[in-house]
Order: structure tokens, then C-alpha cells, then sequence
């Protein structure tokens, strides 16, 4: 024997060559090396949102409109966004809707909120909650939310403060009762020769002071009564409510005018009511129509005769308004005894001068004093 086979009958015989197996494998009737890569999961969609509240006050009533956008942020090649969108007001009602949306893709949703059956904010801070949620429980970043703030006004509601109190105007009032306090100047006698007048009063319009209320606008003001009665007063719009009535009211929610009497008004008393339309801001939901909000005050003056006196070029110059005469006259005395007063004769050389007259006398020593009275009635 021999390393290499076996000796048989004087022959070396061999053994046969190794045999190689051969062993194919098939899976489906192809080779599994042409069959393709098992299949994998596509990447999650990913959620973006948007919620859009064009205006968050409404006078209550009034509907605001909201928009929610939604969008599938994921790259190509990445799931569908199969969502749920669920909109929860503030009472706890519900509203959803279904979409779905391909990588990339947007659409958005339109509602409005029906501010009918809410209180008004309590001021100045309170608000209403619009939350929007958007759920896939494949995405990614399953849910998402949003939440808007709302606040409801009630309508404005007008006021006047004046002498450090507040008024009502959309409640009638008694008459307000205003002396007239026009200068005793030479600047005031010394006029150009009419149509001047003096501030009797000077009164601020705010809005509602006890609930959260609509910014006040001013539409109209007319009058009716004297002439002789009148205000420094223009409409003007979105004045903001004042919550305060302890204080006279702050000047950036109050707005001041003035309450004018006539210079040339003779002594008497006068009467003129003011009417006022107001209403709410108009860019706010819910708004009322310009001028439906109905406000009137009355006004009583009493324009009493005036004297002034006082030194030019060391003289001493007694003047009064031209409005006084006739039916009154200068009197003069040395203290106040109600005996001791008695005609002026000095009074036939005073001068008009511009819108009065002025009576010009030697200063002395001794005290005089000088008032208007009332011509006695003739029989």
C-alpha cells in the first residue's frame, strides 16, 4: 500500500477524483440572489399647524372668525398624514373633521365662533380659550395644539365725568347747573368786539366703567336751547373703556372737552341739552350700527354781570361788558354796606372799548368799590 492507493494484482489503482456538490437553491422559481430586498417602512408624517384668529374681541354676539391650517411637514418619499381635527370652544363643545394630506401638502379650515351666550370678560384680564388639536397616531409628533384667546365686550356704554362725578348719560339726569365764570381782564373787556366765550365747566367723556366694554366711539352731537351754550366737542372713535371710578378718570381712556358760554350773553339764565350718538368700535364683531347708542345732557348757566378792575399807566380803570346794558348800571361805595351803595355818575364817560366798556378814575387813598345792579322796573 501506498500513500496513493492501492496495489492490486501488480496494478496501482487510484481513487477517483473527489466529488464537489453542487447545490442550488430556488425561492418562488427564481434564484434567491435575483430576488429583491425585502420591503421597509416608509418615514412617519410629521405634523404642522397654524391657528389664525383675525380679531380676538367681539362685542358679545358678534362671530369671529378662525382659520386652522394644516400641513404634512414630512419630506417626499414619507407617509400620509391621516388626521383628525378637533376644535373645543369654550362652553366644552366639539367639532372635528378628517383630512388627509401627502408629504408636503397643506389645506386649510374655516370656522367661527358664536360669541351669543357668553358673559363679558370680567376686566380687565379675563378671556376665552379656542383650542385646536390635531391628532395621527402614526405621525411623529402626534398630537398637536393651539389654543386662541377670545374676549367678549358688551356693548359701550357712555359716561360723563364732571365736578368729580360720574354721569349716565344714556340715563336722563336732572339738568347740570354751571355758573359762568368769564375773565375779568382787560385781555376779556378789551376783545375783538364778539363771538369770544369762557369755559363754564370742563367735563371728560369715558366708557363703561363696570364690565368689559366695546372701545366707545362719539358719531354725532347736536344741541337744542340757547345759543349762548355750546362745547368744544368733536366725534372721534375707539376711546377704551375705564374700570376705575374711585379717581378722576386717566386721560389716555378719558376725553376732555369744554363747556362754553358766550361772552355776549346778557345777564339771565340759559338752558341748551346736548344730544350724543355713540357706538361700539366698528371693526369688532358684533359691533352696533354708528349712533344707535343714544346719550343727552342738560345744561343750566347762569351768566351774571361782571366788573373788572384794574392799573394802566397809574390809573385805575373800572370796565364791564356792553352785554349788561340796558336794564343794569355801576354803582360805587366806600365799604359793603348795603346802605352805603349809590349811583356812579362817573359812568356816563366811560368808552367802549372793543367788547366792553371802561371807565377810567383817579386812584386815591381811600377804598371803593364797584358791582352792576339792576336797573329798579319802571311803573
Amino acid at each position: 500500500m501506498t500513500n496513493s492507493g492501492l496495489l492490486l494484482a501488480g496494478k496501482a489503482i487510484m481513487p477517483p477524483p473527489a466529488l464537489s456538490l453542487l447545490l442550488a437553491v430556488t425561492f418562488g422559481g427564481l434564484p434567491w440572489s435575483a430576488r429583491a430586498a425585502p420591503p421597509h417602512s416608509a418615514p412617519p408624517a410629521v405634523i404642522g399647524m397654524a391657528a389664525v384668529v383675525p380679531t380676538s374681541s367681539a362685542v358679545r354676539g358678534g362671530l369671529i372668525p378662525f382659520e386652522v391650517s394644516v400641513t404634512n411637514t414630512a419630506p417626499a418619499g414619507s407617509s400620509n398624514l391621516n388626521y383628525t381635527l378637533t376644535q373645543t370652544f369654550p362652553n366644552g363643545a366639539q367639532t372635528s373633521v378628517m383630512g388627509v394630506l401627502a408629504p408636503g401638502a397643506s389645506e386649510v379650515w374655516s370656522n367661527t365662533f358664536n360669541t351669543a351666550g357668553y358673559a363679558p370678560c370680567s376686566p380687565p384680564s379675563y378671556v376665552y380659550p379656542l383650542v385646536s388639536a390635531i391628532s395621527d397616531p402614526n405621525a411623529a409628533n402626534t398630537p398637536q395644539s393651539a389654543t386662541n384667546y377670545i374676549t367678549i365686550d358688551t356693548d359701550a356704554h357712555p359716561f360723563l365725568y364732571l365736578n368729580g362725578e360720574y354721569i349716565d348719560l344714556t340715563i336722563p339726569e336732572p339738568p347740570v347747573e354751571l355758573p359762568q365764570a368769564p375773565e375779568s381782564t382787560p385781555t376779556a373787556f378789551g376783545g375783538t368786539g364778539g363771538g369770544e366765550t369762557a369755559s363754564a365747566a370742563s367735563p371728560a367723556l369715558l366708557g363703561d366703567p363696570t364690565d368689559a366694554a366695546a372701545p366707545l366711539n362719539l358719531d354725532s352731537v347736536s344741541s337744542v336751547g340757547s345759543a349762548y351754550i355750546t362745547a368744544d366737542l368733536a366725534p372721534f372713535t375707539d376711546l377704551p373703556p375705564d374700570y376705575d371710578l374711585t379717581d378722576p378718570p386717566a386721560t389716555n381712556v378719558s376725553h376732555p372737552f369744554h363747556l362754553l358760554v358766550s361772552l355776549d350773553a346778557p345777564p339771565g339764565v340759559y338752558t341748551n341739552t346736548f344730544h350724543f350718538g355713540f357706538s361700539d368700535e366698528q371693526d369688532l364683531p358684533g359691533a352696533d350700527a354708528p349712533g344707535s347708542i343714544q346719550g343727552a345732557l342738560t345744561v343750566v348757566v347762569t351768566v351774571s354781570p361782571t366788573v373788572g378792575v384794574w392799573m394802566t399807566n397809574g390809573a385805575v380803570v373800572v370796565g364791564w361788558y356792553t352785554n349788561t346794558v340796558p336794564g343794569w348800571h355801576l354803582e360805587e361805595s366806600p365799604d359793603f354796606n348795603p346802605t352805603n351803595w349809590v349811583y356812579s355818575t362817573n359812568q356816563v364817560n366811560a368808552q367802549v372799548v372793543g367788547r366792553g366798556y371802561e371807565l377810567t378814575v383817579s386812584p386815591t387813598n381811600a377804598a371803593r368799590f364797584y358791582k352792576l345792579a339792576q336797573d329798579a322796573p319802571s311803573d
